[in-house]
């Protein structure tokens, strides 16, 4: 789920265990950059490991290793913040899409009571369609807890559940809308429609509500084209690389002066290079979260909420 702040604040009141920290605290790498800089400095100040004066790891080395960790930690963020924003745009887009169907729908046939039972046959085709989108999306699967939910909903009845679990294979979004436009299609082929509503506002609102089921489901489809394919691994994985090994020469050209220092330099040079690490992890660990736009455990899409919303805007 979303954290919920106030940007005006310096410091918001956001719970410790829903920032990115509790995370980098479980994080091996951070743990293995502190072990070998803390090796090295007690070595160093033991006298148990001689280093020539002045040899450290050269700059020629550190200085473009840094500038590399710093461009892969940036790329890394950018690429899977775009993703993030392309998966949470186009959820929130089958929840409009679907609102967008239904208030056409009520504005060209809303003003006919005869037709009632099937709009709301439609209306729940298009909602039963939400829900199946993101019960797949969030688990892979519609389970059977979730089925019955529906069911339990009035969205579905036992024989289209069972057809929709046990028999049909395809697209299940698809299909809901399917159903959906052919309710509506006979609402608006009932003769009372036909005696209350234009022929050309009749099919400029059918066109209208097709259009909206059609941009539903290619979002739907496009959540899935992103679940179905993540960042490319190999990319991801060197990425990793570069950073830690980065972290770790970083770790080992300040081990030297944080030996020799006093205990007041020490402090504060082991201090910076603990922050170093605090942010750069901290930002990867952020990378990660935004990397499963799904996900309700971190930074994930609302699935609730924009559910409830669609829900109840329809009703």
């Amino acid at each position: 789920m979303p954290v919920y702040y106030d940007p005006q604040r310096r410091s918001p009141s956001v719970p410790w265990s829903k920032t990115a920290y509790p995370r980098v605290l479980l994080c091996r790498d951070i743990w293995l950059c502190l072990i070998v800089h803390g090796a090295l400095v007690a070595l160093l100040k033991l006298e148990l490991l001689d280093l020539p004066e002045g040899q450290t790891v050269p700059l020629e080395v550190l200085i473009p290793s840094l500038a590399l960790a710093g461009y892969c930690i940036a790329s890394l963020v950018d690429d899977c913040r775009q993703r993030h924003q392309a998966v949470m745009l186009a959820c929130a887009n089958v929840g409009e899409e679907t609102r967008l169907f239904v208030r056409e729908m009520l504005s060209s046939l809303g003003r006919v009571d005869e037709v009632l039972p099937l709009r709301f046959i439609a209306a729940k085709y298009a909602l039963a369609a939400v829900y199946v989108f993101f019960f797949a999306a969030t688990g892979g699967n519609v389970t059977q807890r979730a089925w019955g939910e529906l069911r339990a909903k009035g969205l579905l009845d036992d024989r289209e559940v069972q057809f929709l679990a046990g028999s049909y294979s395809g697209d299940r979004v698809a299909l809901l809308h399917v159903w959906a436009t052919w309710a509506a299609t006979e609402a608006a082929s009932a003769p009372a429609v036909r005696s209350q509503v234009s022929p050309e506002v009749l099919a400029h609102s059918l066109g209208q509500m097709s259009a909206a089921l059609r941009r539903a489901a290619a979002s739907a489809q496009e959540v899935a084209g992103h679940v179905a394919v993540p960042l490319p691994y190999h990319l991801f994985q060197l990425q990793n690389i570069l950073i830690l090994v980065s972290m770790l020469l970083l770790g080992g050209s300040m081990a030297p002066h944080t030996a020799s220092s006093e205990p007041y330099s020490a402090v504060v040079t082991s201090g910076a290079y603990v922050l170093l690490l605090a942010a750069v992890f901290g930002l990867r660990q952020v990378a990660f979260s935004l990397a499963d736009p799904l996900d309700q455990r971190t930074y994930g899409f609302p699935v609730a909420v924009a559910v409830n919303n669609t829900a109840d805007a329809i009703a």
